[in-house]
Order: C-alpha cells, then structure tokens, then sequence
C-alpha cells in the first residue's frame, strides 16, 4: 500500500544531511560504501552522545543542547532504532519547553514522526494536533501549511482519507506553488495529496499530481536524485492501480534504478519499492523477474547498518 512511503524520503534525506551524504546528483555508491555509510552512523551516534554528555555537564543553553538531541533523534531514527530516536525526540522536547512556540512545534512534529514509524499513531495524532495549535500562534501561513500537511500524511498512515484529503487540500493550496516554500516541501504535499486520492480509490486523479511532483524533482534536484527516483516510482505505482500496468512497468523500474544507488540511507523507501515492485511482476505473471527481486530485498536485508544494533 502507498501509505507506507509517507516520511521515509524525509528520513532519508534528513539521515543523510547528519551523515554529510547527498541526495541529488550522481552517486556511485554500492556494497563497500553501504558499509562505510554503516561504519560513519556508528561513529557518528557515539561523537553525538559523547558531545551532549558534555553539553549537559557545563549547563549548555537549551537551543545547543537541543539541537544535540535533534541530531541524535534523526541518526537512530534513520538507522532504524526507533526506541533510541524516541527518547532523544522526547528529551528535545523537554529542552524546549520554554521556547518559541515554532521551535516546540518543531521538535514536537519530529516526536511525531517516530510515533508515525512505531505505529503508534493515536499518539502522533495527539502530538500533530498539539503542532497545529502551536503553529496556530506564530501567525506564519506557510509553518500552518505544513502542519496542515503532517497531519493529512498522519491520516493516510491511519486509513483516514476523508480526513487526510480535507487537510491536504488546505496544504497544497499554499504549499504546492509557494514561492519562499522549499522544493522538498512543494514536491511532499503534491505527494500526501497523490496518497490521499489513491486512498480514496481516485488513482486517476493522483496521476497528473505526481506527474508535478516528479517533474519539480527532476527540474529541481536532479534526474538522478533520490527524491526522482522516489517521485518516478510513485508516478507508476499510481498507474499501475489505475489499471495501466504497461506504464506502470517503466515509471517504476526507472524510479528503483535511480533509488538504488542510495540504498545505504535511503534503505527504508528502496526496500518499499523494490517489495512493491516484486507483487507487481508477480500479478503480471511475471514470476521469474520476481524471483529476482526476491534475491534484491534478501541482499539489501542482509546489508545491516551496525549502527541499528546499538542497545
């Protein structure tokens, strides 16, 4: 189901920031590179704890330690330990808890977002609601926007698409063409609005929306980007549920292709892909080149980043 994509590419994308890797551009990177990138998050966690043990012995000022915590959060949470991701998410938060209602609503929303990745949304509900009200105050229309956003990606994890199509409506309306709006933000809620129609069984629909998104990717950050591959496979998982599979076959093959050079902190949205891609060949009697996926999601399994071992 395309609801599991929602805030892996921004895990991903903000994984590889902390890793100082990129996500647009040409990437070479294979088997040895994935095991540099694992080596690199386990040097990288340690020399996070070790500085916010530091912080908290000379009484650091909240934004610092902070923002240690943050770093921390976003290093567990790409690697997959979501237990560790929490309680670094929930310490950021008690650091700001006297802080601007913007930098609360920040550090509560990525709270949120690891609830997301538990599964445990009637609490990444609450905590979204409690973004919402808190981006309510600081009278900024675009921060409203993206709580709007986050939420209507929370009600498509949560099967709401009632829900998710009414906030994500709200959210395009501002977002999608918003001049001071990042290109990562422009491109998400085209797809959260893709994802809610498609849940709404209006596939068709999501078709020239996703067409957009992957068009800005491309345009913006490269036809060799990770967030192109990730736009291209969408475009043809869409296709593919609105009963055009001949399509389907070349936007998603191409969308995997460019994902894969990535696959070392992009590994969460290539193994969606490349799993989804497996049930497609296989409803397309296609059983062979399934079976050749198999062996792609049993090699990118059995390629652990040492650092999501870490207790």
């Amino acid at each position: 189901m395309v609801r599991a994509w929602i805030g892996t590419l921004a895990v991903a994308v903000c994984y590889a920031g902390c890793l100082g890797q990129q996500t647009s551009g040409t990437s070479s990177m294979g088997t040895s590179s994935g095991l540099q990138t694992a080596a690199s998050s386990s040097r990288k966690i340690e020399d996070c704890e070790t500085r916010i043990r530091q912080a908290e012995a000379a009484h650091a000022d909240e934004k610092s330690l902070a923002a240690l915590y943050r770093n921390l959060g976003i290093l567990y949470q790409g690697v997959g330990n979501f237990q560790r991701s929490e309680a670094a998410s929930r310490r950021e938060v008690d650091v700001l808890r006297h802080a601007s209602p913007q930098d609360q609503a920040d550090a509560l929303n990525r709270l949120a977002a690891v609830h997301v990745e538990m599964n445990d949304m009637r609490q990444a509900e609450k905590e979204r609601i409690q973004v919402l009200h808190l981006r309510e105050k600081t009278g900024d229309t675009v921060v409203l926007a993206m709580a709007w956003s986050d939420l209507a990606n929370l009600y498509v994890r949560s099967w709401h698409f009632d829900k998710a199509l009414t906030y994500a409506t709200k959210a395009t309306a501002v977002l999608a063409d918003g001049p001071t709006v990042d290109v990562h933000d422009r491109i998400a809620v085209r797809q959260t609005m893709a994802y809610a129609l498609c849940g709404a069984h209006r596939c068709q629909e999501a078709i020239p929306v996703l067409r957009s998104a992957t068009d800005l990717a491309i345009s913006k950050l490269g036809s060799d980007s990770l967030d192109a591959g990730v736009a291209e496979y969408l475009l043809g998982y869409a296709y593919w549920q609105s009963g055009q599979p001949g399509v389907a076959d070349r936007w998603m093959s191409d969308g995997i292709s460019k994902m894969k050079p990535y696959r070392a902190y992009g590994r969460v949205p290539y193994l969606h892909a490349i799993t989804q891609y497996g049930q497609f060949l296989r409803a397309s009697g296609r059983t062979e080149e399934a079976a050749a996926v198999d062996r792609d999601i049993r090699l990118a399994n059995s390629t652990v980043d040492a650092a999501a071992l870490m207790q």
